[in-house]
């Protein structure tokens, strides 16, 4: 039978809202780190199969060769420089893109005529993949 209850013989526990509680991560501890292991060791398969596929070391080269040309440049000062320099060019785009970015943000948001403009461009912008991005930026600028 259904009966109803009026606000004042209704506890507090009736009408609250109880978030559902999920099942607990069963992989913890030494089988959480062996799971990790499997999924690097499958992606570098995955890589040396696609590697032995091309056949040119120069279009993908396998993950030992990478591995034995990173540890002779270990030890190489170029290496570090060139690392340094990659770094702070990195740091440096992505200063310079989020102060223009706030720039035309804070523009769009107070001048209506440069939003409207700007609109167009970033519904381009919201409908094209990152990676796109990339490879035009390498394209564009090398």
């Amino acid at each position: 039978m259904l009966q109803l209850l009026s606000k004042t013989q209704m506890r507090r526990s009736d009408w609250r809202i109880t978030p559902q509680i999920t099942a607990p991560n069963r992989i913890t501890g030494w089988k959480k780190q062996l799971a990790r292991f499997g999924v690097f060791a499958v992606w570098m398969l995955v890589w040396q199969v696609a590697a032995m596929a091309v056949g040119l070391e120069a279009i993908l080269p396998t993950p030992l060769a990478c591995l034995k040309a990173l540890i002779a440049m270990l030890p190489k000062g170029s290496f570090w420089v060139a690392v340094a320099f990659t770094l702070g060019r990195i740091i440096c785009g992505y200063v310079v893109g989020c102060v223009v970015g706030a720039v035309m943000g804070i523009a769009a948001y107070f001048v209506p005529a440069v939003g409207a403009l700007l609109r167009p461009f970033m519904s381009v912008v919201r409908a094209t993949p990152v990676v796109s991005f990339a490879l035009l930026a390498w394209l564009w600028l090398s």
